[in-house]
């Protein structure tokens, strides 16, 4: 069976990862500042950033793991 990954990503220079989820309405998986250190590596980030990601090798078709995802929305924006 094949297997996908969904994953949105948000990145900006001036939009901090609350302000994003605000905007958004969903809960991120991963968010980091600029000018935080990526993990294991002395690479700075350069913008502030949001992600949301399916799990890793679903079996799920991809409007599946899009709608699990839409799920998530904060309590406020259901």
């Amino acid at each position: 069976m094949k297997r996908a990954l969904a994953r949105l990503r948000i990145m900006s220079d001036s939009l901090r990862p609350g302000q994003i989820t605000a905007l958004v309405g969903l809960i991120p998986d991963k968010t980091w500042e600029k000018g935080d250190l990526r993990a294991k590596t002395r690479i700075v980030e350069r913008e502030h950033g949001w992600e949301i990601s399916s799990s890793p090798g679903s079996t799920a078709s991809l409007d599946e793991q899009v709608l699990t995802r839409g799920q998530r929305a904060l309590p406020e924006a259901q």
